[in-house]
């Protein structure tokens, strides 16, 4: 009995309460069952590398292929544009001058005048056809060329008149003359010059993207200089391996793809602009020789109106001798000094000559000044014509070496945007290559 109560007063076991349910733990093992295997991560870095490296050889073929197409832009059609606008520029100004001068010289023009006007007449006319082809795109352009033609066909006409009016003796013919004359100066010549500033603009700008510098092929070398890092210290770090060779050839492919457009783009920037400065020889040659024919046509014009035109004529091509002087600064000094300035020394001085004689009445002198006398050549017209011959010569010149320095500037590229494809594909695939192969140990 004792034992019974014994055994039934000493207490047994307390029970365990379950434990209850609480969140989750957080500690090593979650963060690792959360975390990227190593495969996994080697595969995003070999993958965001190659599309980096892909991305900078495609960036660096796209601005070398605009850079060639800019190059060849500017020194072919882009130019030959700006030089058919001026060649019709100086065609109109020397038409004038011709008919203006065979008026002044006799009721029944030298051949030399008639044969010259013709010349200049078929010279313009030809390059309004050239340049309506050259500027077929540009509705602007296209609409004042088309204007122009029209306006040329009213000037032969009004010229037409006053010859045939200068062959009767009437004095009539200066009139139309004049007409013909203010319709050139006034209207035609500004339009020429307008179309003339826009296609150089042009030029300009097709000059200014040849060579520049390509922000997108920077950012995209940074890309991959970035991610190449990034899978070099994950595969130096999971590996053990201090170099992977593909990945060393990638960046090393991307360090060629970058430093060689970088350079050929630094090269086309210098030569382009030397031809540039080419250029603005080509354009101060003809703008001298457009002076030039200006100067002869307002001389004459002077002459033929006595004074009926309140000096218009005359102030015009005062105006024109002291542009003319500018540009003829900046030709001999490219020419380094081709005779060029003595011409203009004569020319100056003729020119007041005639300003003298016509201010006192002497119409007769001031006419033997300008033209000469008979049907040679003679007075103002022969230093005229001699430098308008010698600014023809410069201007073949610059012109010639201008396309040779920017045809240089899109030669820089050699090959084109091809070897830039090529080695950034190389680079690709050696930077998969070397990081699949550290991969391929995991399976």
């Amino acid at each position: 009995m004792a034992n019974t109560r014994s055994a039934a007063t000493i207490p047994g076991p307390a029970a365990t309460a379950p434990p209850r349910p609480g969140p989750p733990q957080q500690g090593g093992a979650g963060r690792s069952r959360k975390r990227w295997s190593t495969p996994r991560r080697l595969w995003v870095g070999l993958v965001a590398t190659v599309l980096s490296v892909l991305l900078l050889a495609a960036a660096a073929a796209a601005t070398v292929q605009g850079e060639v197409s800019s190059a060849r832009k500017t020194s072919g059609p882009v130019e030959a544009q700006a030089v058919n606008v001026q060649e019709l520029y100086f065609a109109l100004a020397d038409a004038d001058a011709a008919a203006a001068t065979g008026i002044l010289d006799s009721p029944a023009p030298p051949v030399r005048f008639t044969t010259r006007y013709q010349s200049d007449i078929t010279q313009a006319d030809d390059a309004l056809a050239a340049s309506a082809v050259d500027v077929a795109d540009d509705e602007n352009a296209s609409g004042k060329l088309q204007l122009l033609e029209e306006q040329l066909s009213e000037y032969t006409g009004l010229i037409g008149t006053a010859q045939a009016n200068n062959r009767q003796g009437f004095p009539v013919g200066g009139a139309y003359l004049r007409e013909a004359s203010n319709l050139l100066e006034n209207t035609m010549l500004p339009e020429a010059e307008s179309i003339l500033v826009t296609e150089t603009d042009a030029r300009a700008a097709s000059a200014t993207d040849s060579g520049g510098v390509s922000y997108l092929t920077l950012l995209a070398a940074l890309l991959v200089l970035a991610c190449g890092l990034f899978t070099w210290r994950l595969l130096s770090e999971t590996t053990r391996r201090t170099v992977n060779a593909g990945l060393a050839l990638a960046l090393l492919g991307a360090v060629l793809v970058l430093g060689w457009t970088e350079a050929a783009s630094h090269s086309a920037r210098t030569r382009m602009t030397t031809a540039s400065a080419d250029f603005d020889l080509v354009a101060a040659s003809q703008q001298a020789r457009s002076d030039v024919a200006q100067i002869s046509a307002d001389e004459a014009s002077s002459v033929v109106s006595q004074g009926a035109d309140n000096g218009k004529a005359a102030q015009n091509g005062d105006a024109a001798l002291t542009n003319l002087g500018g540009q003829l600064g900046l030709v001999e000094a490219a020419n380094s000094g081709a005779g060029d300035q003595a011409l203009l020394n004569q020319i100056t001085a003729q020119v007041a000559a005639i300003k003298k004689d016509a201010s006192t009445g002497d119409y007769s002198g001031a006419t033997t000044a300008m033209v000469g006398s008979g049907d040679a050549d003679g007075g103002l017209l022969v230093p005229l014509d001699s430098l308008a011959g010698l600014l023809a010569t410069s201007e073949h010149g610059f012109q010639a070496q201008y396309r040779k320095d920017s045809s240089a500037a899109g030669g820089v590229y050699v090959g084109g945007p091809w070897p830039l494809v090529l080695v950034g594909l190389l680079a690709a695939v050696a930077a998969a290559y070397g990081v699949n192969r550290r991969i391929a140990e995991y399976r």
